[in-house]
């Protein structure tokens, strides 16, 4: 929201197409904040599914990076304005930035497992 207030403050008025039209819309603050909490809704599920795997925030990092790279490009077809575009990549920075990083610092670096069965006494000792 922060980076949405500054764009504003300078002037840029964030006209992108909207779904299906050719037709200019402003992005609003409310977009803004709606988007940044279906994408970190989208993280928690990520970070849930990667703490399945053997090396849960290295595959919740990897797979967030290609999703946020794969983000990278809307912007840029949203709109004929590059200053706009550039203004939202960096809302998608602003936004992705912090909720992965608290999300994978919540992850182990590797999945902790615990031995199957009950234990023998060999296994005790």
């Amino acid at each position: 929201v922060l980076v949405f207030m500054v764009a504003r403050a300078t002037g840029s008025e964030l006209l992108v197409r909207q779904p299906g039209g050719q037709d200019l819309g402003s992005v609003s603050v409310g977009a803004a904040i709606a988007a940044t909490i279906i994408g970190g809704l989208v993280g928690v599920g990520l970070a849930v599914a990667s703490a399945r795997f053997a090396r849960p925030r290295r595959v919740f990092l990897s797979v967030v990076a290609v999703g946020f790279a794969l983000t990278l490009a809307p912007p840029f077809q949203a709109t004929d304005a590059t200053a706009t575009s550039l203004w939202l990549v960096a809302m998608h920075v602003a936004a992705a930035t912090p909720i992965a990083a608290i999300l994978a610092r919540g992850l182990p670096v590797e999945r902790l497992t615990l031995p199957k069965g009950p234990a023998t006494a060999g296994e005790m000792t």
